[in-house]
């Protein structure tokens, strides 16, 4: 990542330019195309932020360790480039497995030859399997700068044939690009481009906008100027899932280019309990949380969730964490975490700090949240991923991974270190890797490791 600094607010912050480079393109194969639905009205960032309840600010440097113990394993590292991965199971043997990419970023040249994405799934049966090799995307107008950046990543079904899929967006190539599950072992993934036209692509997720009974892909594009000079060129689209047939995935606009800069989070869901799917997004830049709802008409309307200070937060996660029947967001915030707690269908909503952080001498970023239960104490808890800006790659970073225990209520919280990383530590998620019944963490370091590690929750082992 590279960082630009600037005054926004009383703090001074820094600018995330990059989760690597990108690339401006054009769309040569026209595989995306059609009229963009009507944008709503631009939502404007919060003038202030209402008096949230008082909560403890905790030293990440000092906190105490986990009283839940994890055994750490590394699935690959010294890669050259490493941001997002998703858990799921590819084979349908009932084991979750673990995809990830191997990038090409020029100033960690030394760690890979090809100059492509390549790809792998550490199957949860055994073995780490090479999907694709060095994907340079050669019908993608080429970026200025030799990077070939496939970053976050969701796993979705895109052909309906019954074998889920990888879809990630090409941050370097203006691109969203999925690979198709073969179905077997041994077999290439091959790649289907859904889009070149999504400049600056930051993140993305699925959902059935439509009501089709086909998952759609929403994506958010950030404010890139490394690679496409034009600040207006960016927001927020989905991509209509033309179905088994094939044909061209139609792009429509759900929010345009002023009221989003940097859109970490992009969440789908149903929000207001109409049984449709909204889209949840929060802005790293502009510090603004909103949600989305599509009108009959297929315009969308955008909402402001107000009380959370999304600057520097990176992705948040859409859960019922009360379990009062409503979907709320749990968001990374400035210093902090937040639970946005949705209290009446999307139209009120209530800020609940439950992890606020002492400041250190770099600026430390929350880059994602995950949310189960880790003590299996039948309540939900949140496992969390901190990173700091450098001025190079091969500058020192600050990471780590962490966890906040929910206590006698889910307003009460502990904050817990499972460790401290010299590595940025950009990506988490849970699931039961090896079947013991307690979920497990794997999470994905930046630079200077560039690696995927799993950390096996010993609870049911050790009787814990």
């Amino acid at each position: 990542m590279t960082f630009k600094t600037f005054r926004l607010l009383p703090f001074v912050v820094a600018l995330l330019s990059g989760c690597g480079g990108g690339g401006s393109t054009t769309d040569p194969a026209a595989v995306s195309s059609g009229a963009p639905a009507t944008p709503v009205a631009v939502l404007a960032p919060l003038a202030t932020q209402p008096a949230l309840p008082a909560i403890n600010t905790v030293d990440l440097l000092t906190l105490p360790s986990s009283p839940v113990s994890f055994v750490q394993r590394v699935v690959k590292s010294d890669m050259s480039y490493s941001y997002g991965f998703v858990v799921h199971d590819f084979d349908d043997d009932k084991l979750p497995d673990i995809a990830f990419f191997d990038s090409y970023a020029g100033g960690r040249a030394e760690f890979k030859v090809g100059e492509g994405a390549t790809g792998y799934v550490q199957w949860g049966s055994g073995g780490l399997e090479q999907i694709v090799e060095d994907d340079t995307f050669p019908e993608a107008v080429q970026p200025p700068q030799k990077e070939t950046l496939f970053e976050r990543q969701i796993a979705v079904d895109i052909n309906g044939d019954g074998w889920v899929d990888i879809v990630g967006v090409v941050n370097s190539h203006s691109a969203v690009v999925a690979y198709l599950n073969p179905g077997a072992h041994g077999l290439p993934w091959t790649r289907r481009y859904l889009t070149l036209d999504t400049p600056g692509p930051i993140n993305l997720a699925a959902g059935d906008v439509d009501g089709d009974g086909r998952p759609d892909i929403v994506v958010a594009m950030r404010n890139q100027p490394s690679t496409n000079p034009d600040p207006a060129v960016r927001g927020l689209v989905w991509l209509r899932n033309p179905g088994p047939g094939g044909g061209a995935w139609i792009q429509n606009s759900i929010e345009g280019t002023e009221a989003l800069v940097e859109p970490r989070t992009v969440q789908v869901a149903d929000f207001d309990g109409d049984g449709r799917p909204d889209v949840a997004v929060a802005d790293a830049v502009k510090g603004v949380v909103s949600w989305f709802k599509r009108l009959d008409s297929g315009a969308w309307t955008g909402h402001v969730i107000p009380g959370a200070l999304s600057i520097h937060g990176h992705f948040g996660t859409a859960v019922d964490l009360d379990g009062d029947g409503r979907t709320d967001l749990v968001q990374p915030v400035y210093q902090g975490i937040t639970w946005l707690r949705n209290i009446d269908g999307g139209t009120t909503w209530e800020a609940i700090p439950i992890g606020s952080f002492k400041s250190e001498a770099d600026q430390i970023i929350v880059s994602e949240v995950a949310v189960g239960d880790i003590d299996r104490d039948g309540k939900l808890d949140v496992a969390f991923v901190i990173s700091t800006p450098a001025p190079l790659p091969t500058s020192p970073r600050r990471g780590g991974l962490y966890w906040l225990r929910q206590g006698a209520s889910v307003r009460a919280w502990d904050t817990f270190t499972i460790q401290f990383d010299d590595n940025a530590t950009v990506g988490v998620a849970l699931a039961d890797l090896d079947g013991d019944g307690d979920l497990d963490i794997v999470t994905n370091t930046e630079y200077l490791s560039n690696a995927v590690a799993v950390w096996r929750n010993d609870l049911v082992k050790t009787g814990q």
